[in-house]
């Protein structure tokens, strides 16, 4: 999990490759969570999930390492969070109207319940 507070694009975001893409905005508050390894998540295509001020984003990198499965969706829209947890890992979907389905696996039940909180604080 990492917090990131963006004053200045040009020095702080432009310098990580992940990020730089979805800050489009100054002075914009973004949580991360990343699925585990020791949770039976994979360190090649781990499941991302990013929330802002406007939007939830999930991005996972295909098995074939060229792509990656990208969605997003605005806190308006998000109708339910659904965490599962189980020995392993903690599967996490969020259900929006009309702007598809989110799901997610291999994250600890901390950072579901952290992202749950998150988005219903939101709504």
């Amino acid at each position: 999990m990492e917090y990131r507070l963006c004053f200045n694009l040009q020095k702080t975001v432009m310098d990580s490759p992940k990020v730089n893409r979805f800050h489009k905005q100054e002075n914009k508050m973004i949580k991360r969570f990343e699925s585990q390894i020791i949770r039976g998540g994979s360190w090649l295509t781990p499941y991302i999930i990013e929330i802002d001020d406007t939007h939830v984003r999930f991005e996972k990198r295909t098995k074939w390492l060229v792509n990656k499965e990208q969605s997003s969706i605005p806190l308006d829209k998000v109708s339910c969070v659904n965490i599962k947890p189980s020995i392993v890992g903690t599967d996490i979907t969020i259900e929006s109207f009309g702007e598809g389905v989110i799901r997610a696996k291999n994250f600890s039940l901390n950072d579901a319940e952290e992202i749950k909180g998150i988005l219903e604080n939101k709504k």
